[in-house]
């Protein structure tokens, strides 16, 4: 998926968090911002905005809108965090992109994500399958 730094582009997702760090990282080219869920809070990473929440009791839905260099985090409907002129962290290597989860390898953080949806003014994604299977591939076959 594609977002385009033009484009109005909106991400939501509906998590809960269990512990550590989630994130929500979307890059456009031209600016990339990490949406962080900490146990006790959410922030845009690079804009230094933060809000205090609790994310651990119960799923909330997360809605992250970008247009030109304004981020806006939306939770359950109200806006907590407005980047007015904020979403202005230059994307590493021109990337154009969207992660969720721990997203990093020194990261861990544990979260339920019941969905994730993606949209800009070209394309849309609403629904995304992921397994993780931690069995080893080298064990026999039963």
């Amino acid at each position: 998926m594609s977002v385009e730094p033009t484009v109005k582009t909106v991400i939501e997702a509906k998590a809960r968090v269990v512990a550590g760090r989630s994130t929500i990282i979307v890059a456009n080219g031209m600016a990339e911002e990490e949406v962080r869920l900490y146990a006790d809070r959410i922030g845009a990473y690079h804009a230094d905005l933060w809000h205090k929440m609790d994310t651990t009791d119960g799923f909330h839905l997360y809605r992250v809108e970008l247009e030109g260099s304004d981020i806006k985090v939306f939770v359950d409907g109200e806006l907590k965090i407005d980047g007015a002129g904020r979403y202005t962290h230059p994307a590493y290597a021109g990337r154009t992109s969207l992660y969720f989860g721990a997203s990093s390898s020194p990261t861990t953080g544990e979260a339920f994500w019941e969905f994730v949806r993606f949209h800009t003014g070209t394309a849309s994604l609403y629904d995304i399958v992921l397994k993780v299977d931690y069995s080893d591939p080298n064990a026999p076959v039963e």
